[in-house]
């Protein structure tokens, strides 16, 4: 699912594959005045450290972008925060 689309996709949608959390569940979050990154893990179980995004997400890679535009759109979040999973940390680059 590409960043943008996430915007327009339904509530049901799966956004975190790892962690089994729908948009709607995201948005909730947010409306119930989560409002970082970390906040939300605790409250959705999103991105949990599994280290295995790139399996299980049909994309093949971590849902934080997706959360994070999410995110954004609703609670103003600053872009740039990260879900702190060992996918997105420990890049062999």
């Amino acid at each position: 699912m590409k960043n943008n689309s996430i915007l327009d996709a339904s509530d049901d949608a799966l956004v975190c594959y790892c962690g089994n959390v729908t948009k709607g569940m995201i948005l909730a979050a947010v409306a119930n005045g989560y409002s970082t990154f970390q906040q939300l893990r605790e409250a959705t179980g999103v991105c949990p450290d599994t280290n295995d995004c790139a399996n299980n997400n049909p994309s093949g890679k971590c849902c934080s972008p997706e959360v994070m535009t999410l995110l954004k759109s609703r609670a103003g979040a600053v872009m740039g925060e990260s879900c702190g999973c060992g996918c997105c940390t420990n890049k062999d680059s």
